[in-house]
């Protein structure tokens, strides 16, 4: 897992999930696909998961982009500065 802060000094967890790993809430699902899930976590007051993309998907497309976790909380944003140290982190993993 790795923390990063977004431009609103958000703090964020990132989580990958690999096959085999426990998931969902209270970790009671298990995931079975041979493509990762990486997750995304809101830490204030506690932690709330508030995404999770597939690991291909986050590697296809405009690397330099940022992401949108929520259309509706503009808080809920990763600026491209940050994707680009969670791709970096990414690298590497199956």
């Amino acid at each position: 897992m790795i923390k990063i802060f977004n431009d609103q000094g958000m703090i964020w967890l990132v989580r990958i999930v690999q096959k085999g790993d426990k998931y969902g809430s209270n970790f009671c699902l298990e995931h079975d696909k041979d493509d990762p899930t990486v997750e995304f976590y809101a830490l204030a007051d506690s932690m709330q998961f508030v995404s999770r993309y597939y690991l291909s998907t986050l590697r296809e497309g405009d690397q330099d982009r940022g992401l949108y976790l929520d259309d509706g909380v503009p808080a809920w944003q990763i600026s491209s500065e940050g994707m680009l140290r969670v791709r970096e982190w990414l690298k590497g993993k199956k």
